[in-house]
Parts: C-alpha cells; structure tokens; sequence
C-alpha cells in the first residue's frame, strides 16, 4: 500500500461535498478550500510521529487540518483509542479510507474545531496564492515524484512553451499583450526549467529541451490543455 492510494478516494470525496481541491501545494498532501477556510489533509499509510509532527506544522497557518490514513482493523484497541485521544487534544481532524474495500469508502472520524479566523501568514499567503493560481489538478497526493508536481509557475512555463512553439518567436511584451500571461517576462528571463532561449535583447525562442519538454508525457495533460488555449488565442 502506497500514501498516494490514499488520495483518490478522499479527493473524490472532497469535491463531491463542494472542496476546491488541489494536491501537493507548498509540501501540503492535499490544500483545499472550503467556504474560505483553508484545510490541509496529511497522507500516510498509518499514524505516526512524522504524520504528527507535519499536521502540527500545517496547524500554523490552515483554519483545520486533518490526518489522512488507512482505516484501522478496530478502534476498539488501545492504540487506536491512544491516537485518537491525541488527536483530539491537539484539535486535529481524522479521515479514513478503507482500501481494503473495493468501494474504497471515506469516513471523517473526528472534525476538528479548527480557527475559523486563523491569521496572515507568509506561508498561509502562498499556499492561498497557489490555490487561486492553478488552473488544473493533475497532482496526486503523497505523491514521492516532487520532479513531477505541477505547480501554478510550471503551468504558466508550459503555457509560455505552448505559445512559443506556436509563434516560434516573441518577446514579453508581446505574449503578455496577446496572450494574457502576466509575468512572461519573469519566466523567460529566469528560464528556471530551461525551456526557453534568448535569441535578441528581449525576443525568446524554445530551446531543444523546451521542445523536448513538449513531446514528453511527464505534463501531457498540461501540454494539451494548454496547446488548445494558445489556438484559441492565435
């Protein structure tokens, strides 16, 4: 059994009772909003220290926090009795899953009181911003492959790649202008992935690995999603 097993069932669950949802924002598992509250959900296969120690972490800065594990064989043994009474005292939330059930059932075991006014935080700040700033959740949660993560700057890089190897060549101004992609200029000029390639003072091309980038699977629903938007934009 793997952490990221976790993560279907539950965001399933989430976006059925109205969660905007989105996995793997700022080393979160799972960040979602909720009536403007901001809730992190931990994953691991079952409870542990280190699952403790992250949800008293995420506690800073998100209005409730949950634990994510596989549903215990009894809550009647003492060790389950035990987490639960720590959880309780430390107001963190319990979500279920019974992976050993084809039906994959969720349950929420325990709701935190949580801080329904919980206050700003740098941190509480970009995880919000990177919420707002995704336009697809293609993550999974628990996930090991943070290589793979797509991330509100990679979309917009990809975007930026999309556009380029429509028009083969650009500058800032222009792709912002005519394509709405408001920090172009920062992208390309750090070029962080390597996609990008200066050819003149402020005109851009795709490098080989941008182009390589394009043809890989690692991001193709990305790539599609995105490919589509530039021809509606040409």
């Amino acid at each position: 059994m793997k952490e990221t097993e976790l993560y279907e069932p539950i965001k399933n669950y989430l976006l059925q009772n109205g969660y905007i949802v989105q996995a793997e924002v700022k080393n979160c598992d799972i960040a979602c909003l909720y009536e403007d509250e901001l809730v992190v959900i931990e994953l691991k296969k079952s409870f542990n220290l280190k699952l403790l120690y992250q949800a008293m972490d995420r506690k800073a800065f998100a209005n409730k926090v949950f634990v994510g594990i596989n549903r215990p064989k009894s809550f009647r043994k003492k060790e389950t009795k035990n987490m639960l009474k720590i959880l309780k005292a430390m107001d963190i939330g319990l979500i279920t899953v019974s992976l050993d059930s084809p039906l994959k059932l969720v349950e929420i075991v325990l709701t935190p009181e949580g801080d329904s006014k919980k206050r700003k935080t740098r941190k509480r700040t970009m995880v919000l911003n990177e919420l707002e700033r995704r336009n697809l959740n293609t993550n999974i949660g628990g996930s090991t492959k943070k290589d793979n993560i797509l991330t509100a700057y990679r979309e917009q890089a990809i975007f930026l790649a999309c556009v380029l190897n429509k028009i083969k060549k650009g500058s800032p101004a222009y792709i912002k202008a005519n394509f709405n992609i408001q920090n172009a200029g920062y992208i390309l000029q750090k070029n962080h992935y390597g996609y990008f390639q200066r050819i003149e003072r402020g005109v851009y091309t795709l490098s080989k690995k941008g182009k390589d980038m394009l043809k890989q699977d690692s991001f193709k629903e990305a790539i599609l999603y995105y490919k589509k938007e530039v021809e509606k934009l040409v």
